[in-house]
């Protein structure tokens, strides 16, 4: 699976590492991917984390736990675009359940065609 960042995901995630072990980046990769292979199975047209879909590009809300493992309620929520058949993910956005409650789903939509407009991305 490759996985590619948004400039707005960077961010995020590099204050969030900082109060993390060392390892927290493979880790990270290894449970979204894990969590993504097993939701594929399935068939995600289904799957109540889409937010929005087009063809096959899924924009997903994932719930995974935090790096200090106190589970997904007070964890983290990644916002990522999901290709299953090219096994691409785009990370777009993070952030802790516990510093936003929610943010509508319009504007995780817009930060995510912010992302692909500016195609600043790169691998993760």
């Amino acid at each position: 699976m490759k996985f590619y960042q948004c400039s707005s995901f960077e961010r995020d995630f590099k204050i969030i590492k900082k109060k993390c072990p060392n390892n927290y980046k493979e880790a990270f990769k290894k449970e979204l991917e894990s969590y993504l292979k097993a939701r594929t199975l399935f068939g995600l047209k289904n799957f109540r984390a889409v937010l929005c879909s087009a063809g096959e590009l899924y924009l997903l809300k994932v719930r995974m736990p935090d790096c200090h493992h106190k589970g997904k309620s007070g964890g983290y929520r990644v916002i990522c675009a999901f290709n299953p058949k090219k096994l691409v993910v785009l990370l777009v956005k993070i952030y802790r359940k516990s510093d936003c409650e929610n943010i509508p789903t319009k504007e995780l939509c817009e930060v995510f065609i912010d992302c692909i407009k500016s195609k600043q991305f790169k691998e993760f």
